[in-house]
């Protein structure tokens, strides 16, 4: 408890601008900062509505003003607590129903006339990007999931064994999934139009999350990460009881990771699950007969 009182005096006395972590709400340069569950503390709304007033204010007056603009936390550019954060991948935990990605936020003081009176220094950490004052904007997760649903997924055909998808009543059929050429599968990147996101480079690399097979016959398997195979080691496999032709296709879901402006890749905290077309397997009963 002494260690972090002290670094909490230390910090405010040296004006760093950053609030140490703790496990409750405290003043952060003066102002109250939202604190998540791992305890590290973020500036909020409030926070940044004051220095939205105030910055108003001052653009008016004739005296010297603040200007602000923000950091990928997880880009080239973000500090080192934002970085930590990024290895271990809380940047994502740390914004529950917030705009987001986590920035860190930079100001300076300049005259009316605009000439520097004090440099750019990381003032804290926000989630709430595109209420920073003045600041250019940022494409948000909102956006980020959104472009995630509109990729042009790869298509995932079903692959049958025996040939010409017609067999037999109790043949063990083996089946797979095959990515069409068209697309994007898992680890290609789509990136985005820059258009959409305010200028920066949003880059979305898919990855399977699970297949699931339906065989036509209210029967499937899965979820599972398996594409499948041919005779005698795919795992894939079904067996139909009667004759008749059925309908089997795969449900894809799918995740994905992002990437703004070269930062490390993210994961996004979503998932989309495609149900591929269907193809029909005819199955045929076998006659036996007595020929001499």
């Amino acid at each position: 408890m002494k260690v972090r009182v002290l670094l909490v005096a230390l910090c405010f006395a040296l004006g760093c601008g950053f609030a140490v972590p703790t496990s409750v709400a405290e003043p952060c340069n003066g102002f109250e900062c939202n604190t998540d569950k791992s305890g590290v503390a973020l500036i909020g709304q409030t926070t940044l509505r004051q220095w939205g007033t105030e910055w108003a204010k001052q653009r008016q007056g004739a005296g010297p003003r603040y200007e602000y603009k923000t950091v990928d936390s997880c880009g080239p550019g973000g500090s080192k607590a934002g970085q930590e954060d990024c290895i271990t991948n809380r940047i994502l935990l740390m914004c529950p129903g917030a705009d987001g990605p986590m920035v860190d936020i930079l100001r300076r003081q300049v005259s009316a006339t605009g000439n520097v009176l004090k440099p750019w220094a990381r003032i804290g950490l926000t989630c709430l990007p595109n209420e920073v004052p003045g600041a250019a904007k940022r494409p948000t997760m909102a956006m980020i999931r959104d472009a995630m649903h509109h990729t042009p997924w790869a298509k995932a055909t079903i692959g049958f064994q025996p040939k010409g998808y017609k067999t037999l009543v109790n043949l063990p059929n083996f089946y797979a999934a095959n990515w069409s050429a068209a697309g994007f599968g898992p680890g290609e990147v789509d990136t985005v139009d820059p258009a959409t996101m305010f200028g920066h480079q949003v880059r979305i690399r898919p990855k399977l999350v699970s297949f699931t097979y339906h065989f036509g016959d209210e029967e499937s398997v899965g979820p599972t990460t398996s594409q499948g195979g041919v005779y005698p080691n795919g795992d894939v496999r079904h067996t139909y009881r009667k004759a008749g032709t059925y309908f089997s296709n795969v449900t894809v879901v799918w995740g994905a990771d992002f990437s703004v402006d070269g930062s490390p890749w993210l994961e996004i905290p979503d998932t989309v699950s495609v149900d591929e077309p269907a193809q029909p397997i005819a199955v045929y009963t076998a006659t036996n007969r007595l020929v001499q």
